[in-house]
């Protein structure tokens, strides 16, 4: 990375093969590389183990998470620094994505996916909102308002997280540079293996409770209208999740600039 003055937690969640081990290694290679070895319990509780420790051992203002199988491009924290200088909740930035077919080293790097620079609160729901590989965090935000993954979700844990930090941080800003290279075919990923109905039944109900939950008319709609989106994802519609639902949340919801598409 161009900008040095970071640290990695790295959360071994009782792996079977030689991910500890690497790990340890790392930890010796980079004073700045710390590792945390815990029995199995799931993406959500090992985040929550990071997080914790961030808490504990660290004072940094912000932190970001990264997907195992995703890669930081070599400037992104010294592009997260910069934009986190102006002193918002949420950081939402770009990223260039790619297929494992695809080598590395010779990705043409040059139409990421992002959105207009700018701050956005509950007139807009940005793409890729659900997903927390994309964004940075800030410290106060979901320390002060006890954020964290959900412990026993299987699929979704992303969204539950993200959207808590939305309505709790009142809407984020978007930056208009790309960070992360993200894989887009790993079979192997945990939000594709062992899916079914269930998993994503599970998001759903959570969503809506959420959404329930919130007593500012803004904060509702925003929440209705981000789920009936949500809803118009791939797996959504492959396992039919949602659609025979009657109710609010199957009606078109317009914000200020118009309807959602």
């Amino acid at each position: 990375q161009t900008f040095v003055d970071f640290e990695i937690i790295l959360v071994n969640d009782g792996s079977p093969d030689n991910c500890g081990k690497i790990c340890d290694e790392y930890t010796e290679k980079d004073s700045r590389i710390f590792v945390i070895h815990q029995k199995n319990g799931g993406l959500s509780a090992a985040r929550n183990t990071g997080i914790n420790w961030f808490y504990e051992q660290n004072n940094s203002d912000y932190i970001t998470f990264l997907d195992a199988d995703d890669v930081l491009l070599p400037n992104a924290i010294q592009i997260m620094t910069k934009e986190a200088e102006q002193g918002f909740g949420i950081y939402q930035f770009g990223q260039y994505r790619f297929r494992r077919a695809e080598q590395m080293d010779h990705i043409n790097l040059t139409i990421p996916y992002r959105a207009p620079k700018g701050y956005y609160d509950f007139d807009f729901i940005p793409k890729y909102w659900v997903i927390v590989w994309n964004k940075l965090y800030k410290r106060s935000l979901i320390e002060e308002n006890n954020i964290k993954f959900r412990p026993g979700m299987q699929f979704g844990e992303d969204a539950m997280f993200s959207a808590e930090c939305i309505l709790a941080n009142g809407g984020l800003y978007h930056a208009s540079q790309a960070t992360v290279v993200h894989l887009i075919d790993n079979k192997d990923s945990l939000c594709r293996g062992n899916l079914n109905k269930s998993k994503i039944q599970k998001l759903d109900d959570e969503l809506c409770k959420l959404a329930e939950a919130q007593t500012d008319p803004e904060k509702k709609n925003w929440m209705e209208v981000a789920i009936r989106e949500h809803r118009n994802a791939r797996l959504f519609k492959k396992y039919g999740v949602g659609s025979g639902r009657t109710g609010k949340y199957d009606i078109v919801y317009f914000v200020k600039d118009g309807p959602m598409n």
